[in-house]
C-alpha cells in the first residue's frame, strides 16, 4: 500500500510520501490510535496517539503511550462514549 501511494504522490520518492503521510495523520479531526500487534494479555500497547486523540479522550500521549487501550474503558469496564473526555480533566 505504501509504494503505491509513494508511486501516485511526489514521483516514488518514499520519504515524502511518509513526510506526507505523517502530516495527514498529525492534522487529522478524527482520533488516531496506533497499536502494536500484540494479542496475549494484557493485550497491544499504544504506540502513536495524534493530537485529536488527547482532544476527545483528555489523555496525553504521554499518559497513553505504552498502555493498552483499556485505559479507554470506564471504571466498570463498560466504555463510555466516544466524545466524552476523561472525568476531572478539562479539555
Amino acid at each position: 500500500m505504501h509504494e503505491q501511494l509513494a508511486q501516485r504522490v511526489n514521483g516514488g520518492r518514499p520519504e515524502e510520501s511518509l513526510r506526507l503521510l505523517s502530516s495527514a495523520v498529525e492534522h487529522a479531526k478524527e482520533a488516531i490510535m496506533i497499536t502494536d500487534a500484540e494479542l496475549d494479555w494484557p493485550g497491544p500497547k499504544i504506540i502513536f496517539v495524534n493530537p485529536a486523540y488527547s482532544r476527545m479522550t483528555g489523555y496525553t500521549a504521554e499518559e497513553s503511550l505504552g498502555k493498552t487501550p483499556r485505559i479507554l474503558h470506564g471504571q466498570n469496564g463498560a466504555a463510555p462514549p466516544a466524545a466524552q473526555p476523561r472525568p476531572g480533566r478539562n479539555v
